[in-house]
């Protein structure tokens, strides 16, 4: 019985690796949170900003090490099922070489669509959602299903924090935090909202976005740094468009992912026929020098 390589399940399995970390990377930057949030954190202390390229490059590092002690481990399985083996294994035919990469690179021009046709269904159920309008100055508990809502009477705290990134390319942005609390606020109660958006007067009422997510890490050491707590269960606040008591649809913005999934299915597929191409030459190179000899 011939055995087939099991070189491109491997492959494969490494793709999603480097997949899952630069998305875990990404992610990591976008909210500051998580390793990414530990190393800005650093670098904030140390240099005043941040840089996406130096900290995903320790990402990389980091992450390469659980997979080089994987790859030794199967390479090692290899190595004890190939000398159990009775008969050598025989490379994949190229047509399913073809195959493969067709499947995969209809996956991977899928992935872009699929994510619009989520966000899709996301922005219309926004569209549905209640605005909720939100008092400092009659403060009272948050409403379960709240996600949108216009705000008005609160305070803002002089102890903002404002943090500058870089990316590739040299190009700078730069994010600020600002608390918002009632007018009853003292410095010995957490805080619990958190504004994030681009506004420099803002607004009142001010129309946000509320998530329920972590601050950055840096953000909240700065700010505890400043005598300000940081609520257990806080919110982050953001820019939104809201028109008649409705959020206004957002899909504008995203109608260049269904194309950018046909460029990477299109680019995947190319370059998995370069090296295809390149392995059918040299198997055809060496069966001809073999049959010369």
């Amino acid at each position: 019985m011939r055995h087939q390589s099991p070189g491109t399940g491997i492959t494969i399995a490494v793709l999603i690796y480097v997949m899952a970390v630069m998305g875990y990377a990404f992610y990591g930057w976008e909210t500051g949170t998580g390793l990414s949030g530990i190393l800005m954190e650093y670098q904030m202390r140390f240099f005043g900003s941040a840089s996406l390229m130096f900290t995903l490059l320790i990402l990389l590092v980091v992450a390469t090490i659980p997979a080089v002690v994987l790859g030794i481990l199967v390479g090692s399985r290899m190595k004890i099922d190939a000398e159990a083996a009775s008969s050598p294994s025989t490379p994949m035919a190229t047509s399913s070489k073809w195959l493969i990469a067709l499947a995969i690179s209809v996956i991977v021009g899928l992935v872009p669509g699929a994510i619009y046709l989520w966000l899709e269904r996301v922005d219309a159920a926004d569209q549905q959602r209640t605005v909720y309008q939100m008092n400092f100055r009659q403060p009272g508990p948050l409403a379960a299903d709240a996600k949108f809502a216009e705000i008005s009477g609160y305070r803002v705290l002089k102890q903002q924090f404002r943090f500058s990134s870089s990316s590739s390319g040299g190009s700078k942005s730069t994010k600020v935090f600002v608390p918002l609390v009632d007018a009853s606020w003292t410095p010995d109660k957490p805080v619990v909202y958190f504004y994030t958006g681009s506004i420099s007067r803002m607004p009142d009422p001010l129309p946000v976005h509320l998530e329920a997510k972590s601050i950055p890490v840096f953000a909240r050491t700065k700010f505890e740094q400043a005598g300000v707590k940081v609520a257990d269960q806080h919110y982050l606040l953001s820019d939104t468009n809201i028109s008649g008591g409705k959020v206004v649809s957002k899909m504008g913005d995203y109608m260049i992912l269904p194309w950018v999934g046909v460029f990477l299915g299109f680019t995947t597929l190319l370059f998995s026929g370069v090296v295809i191409i390149g392995q059918a030459k040299a198997a055809r190179k060496a069966a001809a020098a073999s049959f010369a000899h």
